[in-house]
């Protein structure tokens, strides 16, 4: 049953980040709740937290 709830966990994650990449990168921000909360398209090509960005 646990198998079951992660391959369809990271199946749901997998489809938002597609979402994501092909509706927000374009867009810039989609308004969710006016004043409250924007989902915006940010690329992170550091480590955590943008650290080391641009380094091998």
């Amino acid at each position: 049953m646990y198998e079951l709830m992660i391959i369809l966990l990271i199946g749901i994650d997998q489809i938002v980040k597609n979402w994501a990449l092909n509706e927000l990168k374009y867009k810039g921000a989609i308004t969710v709740i006016e004043n409250v909360f924007n989902l915006t398209y940010v690329e992170n090509r550091g480590a955590a937290f943008g650290l080391f960005e641009n380094n091998q």
